[in-house]
């Protein structure tokens, strides 16, 4: 699956009740496979400099696609 399609959808209202359903499956997933503890000890070492660099890199994906859909 294309992760520009997937960010495109994310900003589309039908869209946004696929995509928290896939992050949803994605989280059960990631549990299951790894178990709660290591799982969340994950989620701590994520960089908040990663995070915001997806933050930003979002905002220019909704930037160049809501002009498109208007």
């Amino acid at each position: 699956m294309d992760m520009s399609l997937m960010f495109q959808d994310l900003f589309m209202p039908t869209g946004k009740i696929c995509s928290i359903l896939m992050l949803i499956w994605w989280l059960e997933v990631m549990v299951t496979f790894y178990g709660v503890k290591t799982f969340l000890r994950l989620l701590s070492q994520i960089n908040w400099l990663v995070l915001q660099a997806l933050g930003n890199w979002m905002i220019i994906c909704r930037l160049r696609t809501v002009p498109k859909m208007c």
